[in-house]
């Protein structure tokens, strides 16, 4: 127990230590905060500066007021020229940028990227305009340093303000050098039409879709894709960025657009890793990527099918053609049966059958029992439908991924893509 009361006291005594540490030092950096004051007083005097103050302790003055021009608000792009000085030293800067080489420093407002007495001279000018901004210590470095700045230091800045860009302006610029134009305004986003959807054709709320996106800043880099139509949402449900869900919202289904956007529909203040920074305008290329059913129902129309076509009760589709003869023995799903066949996407190209073969041959015959798989290519969706065939009876099958090569695709197929195949029962042994 006594030891226990010893460790105690131990840890209490450390602990005022500490703590009497820690109000030594606020007493110091206070001293010091008070001299700056001082200091940059003093300064305002002995020059006779109109300087106003900030209400952080910088002071600013403005030597050119462009009262009209354009102010500097959070999430803007600043670009400055400046010269800095400590306070004590009026003739050899300790950092300066280069006017002549047109070498500005860039800086984003509200990010913490930049001195917070800087910044708060920063807000309160217009573009174009060049002032003298006095910095107090614990507006700048405080109690750090660099290789030409002590601790405590004030600092001098002649600046210039040569540019303000807002998100909205960075858009515009980058929409301006776009080959595309914009097609739809709504709200923030930004939207450039590249190929023409369904017309009419748009997504429902709730709606699970699959889209193709690849997205980038606005100066091209590319932080984010997926263009193999695995990506899929639900249409208010997902939790996506504001501008993403908007955009999808404004596309009919098989289009592609590019999309842009301000941070405030997109990752706002905070960015996202350290591939999106903070205040970052976007921009998305997408792909609604359409739905099988609907791609079918435009084939059918195309084709004037549409009074002739039949649904089974697991969604594939399929048409009787006239048959070559009287018609024979009915299949069933267990039956050996000999068939011709050929398989085409729905634009009419062949598929290919193997590797190997690619194309050669598209028209095939082949013997199988319906309840195997001998060929990958006998896809469920056709076996299906044979089993439901009478000898020399002839269909054309439409059958969604599902039932046939499913999400991955085969060779030629693509992922998530309807085929069709013509086809013979032959016979039934």
């Amino acid at each position: 127990m006594n030891r226990f009361l010893c460790f105690i006291a131990v840890f209490c005594f450390a602990l005022t230590s500490c703590k009497k540490e820690e109000e030594k030092q606020k007493e110091i950096d206070q001293a010091y905060y008070d001299a700056n004051d001082a200091e940059i007083q003093a300064y305002i005097k002995a020059k006779g500066l109109n300087a106003l103050p900030t209400g952080k302790g910088t002071f600013y003055s403005i030597k050119n007021p462009l009262p009209t021009k354009q102010v500097v608000n959070d999430g803007d792009s600043v670009i400055v020229h400046f010269k800095i000085y400590l306070l004590t030293n009026e003739t050899t800067p300790v950092d300066t940028t280069s006017e002549l080489r047109n070498l500005p420093d860039k800086y984003l407002i509200n990010t913490e990227s930049i001195l917070p007495g800087l910044e708060d001279a920063l807000r309160l000018m217009h573009e174009g305009e060049e002032a003298t901004i006095l910095i107090p210590s614990y507006r700048a470095l405080a109690q750090n340093s660099t290789h030409k700045i002590p601790p405590y230091s004030s600092l001098r800045y002649e600046l210039k303000l040569v540019e303000v860009r807002s998100e909205y302006e960075q858009m515009e610029k980058f929409i301006s050098q776009s080959p595309l134009t914009v097609t739809e305004r709504k709200d923030s986003v930004r939207r450039m039409l590249i190929t023409a959807g369904a017309t009419g054709k748009k997504p429902q709320e709730n709606e699970k879709l699959f889209v193709n996106y690849v997205g980038r800043l606005l100066n091209g880099t590319r932080f984010d894709q997926n263009i193999d139509t695995t990506f899929s949402i639900f249409l208010g449900q997902s939790a996506l960025i504001g501008g993403f869900t908007s955009s999808v919202r404004m596309m009919n289904y098989g289009e592609t657009s590019l999309f842009v956007f301000p941070s405030s529909v997109g990752y706002g203040r905070q960015g996202s890793g350290s591939s999106i920074p903070a205040y970052a305008p976007l921009s998305f290329q997408l792909t609604l990527v359409k739905p099988e059913r609907l791609q079918l129902q435009e084939y059918f129309a195309s084709k004037g099918y549409t009074d002739t076509v039949y649904t089974s009760t697991s969604g594939i589709y399929h048409r009787v053609l006239p048959p070559s003869g009287a018609l024979g023995a009915q299949a069933t799903s267990s039956s050996k049966v000999k068939i011709k066949y050929k398989g085409l996407l729905l634009d009419g190209t062949p598929i290919a059958y193997s590797p190997t073969t690619g194309l050669t041959g598209n028209e095939r015959e082949d013997t199988f029992t319906l309840t195997d798989k001998p060929f990958p290519w006998l896809v469920q969706g056709l076996r299906e439908i044979v089993g439901t065939m009478k000898v020399n009876e002839k269909r054309m099958i439409f059958l969604p991924s599902p039932t046939a090569f499913n999400i991955d695709g085969y060779l030629n197929v693509r992922r998530r893509t309807p085929i069709m195949f013509e086809v013979e029962l032959k016979e039934i042994q």
